[in-house]
């Protein structure tokens, strides 16, 4: 199964998503930039906000640089829909113990629906010939 879209791997939206399973709203995605321009001088890419006050470091050569935290204005699931790898675990686990149990009550009652195929199946026999074409003559002038 190869897709060019990843569900399993970071999603990234430009709005808040929930976690499927904790209900925990995604963070924001943040990088960090380094810049040699000042605070009143330094504009992010359009669309991207500072987030704090920069770190301030200084070079070898006695330059000054900062380092600014960034958000991109992207909401980001790290684990396809779920917050946490715990929290993909559990629903996962969850959905397959659902399954199981349903599996188990429609066993029980197979043979009610055994009865309810052979009784649809007598109906389909009374059917006529005649009707039955009309009404595949109708299907086939409909296509």
């Amino acid at each position: 199964m190869t897709n060019d879209f990843n569900i399993t791997g970071p999603q990234k939206k430009p709005h808040p998503m929930r976690c499927w399973y904790c209900q925990r709203t995604s963070p924001k995605e943040m990088t960090e930039q380094m810049s040699t321009f000042g605070p009143d001088r330094y504009i992010p890419k359009s669309g991207w906000q500072v987030i704090g006050d920069p770190v301030i470091s200084e070079t070898s050569n006695n330059k000054k640089l900062y380092r600014y935290k960034i958000w991109t204005g992207m909401y980001v699931m790290k684990f396809g829909y779920f917050c946490m790898q715990k929290c993909a675990t559990v629903f996962a686990n969850a959905a397959v113990a659902h399954k199981l149990r349903n599996r188990k009550t429609n066993g029980q009652t197979s043979n009610n629906r055994e009865g309810e195929l052979l009784e649809m199946k007598q109906r389909m026999d009374r059917a006529s010939p005649q009707s039955l074409k009309a009404l595949q003559d109708k299907f086939n002038n409909n296509r």
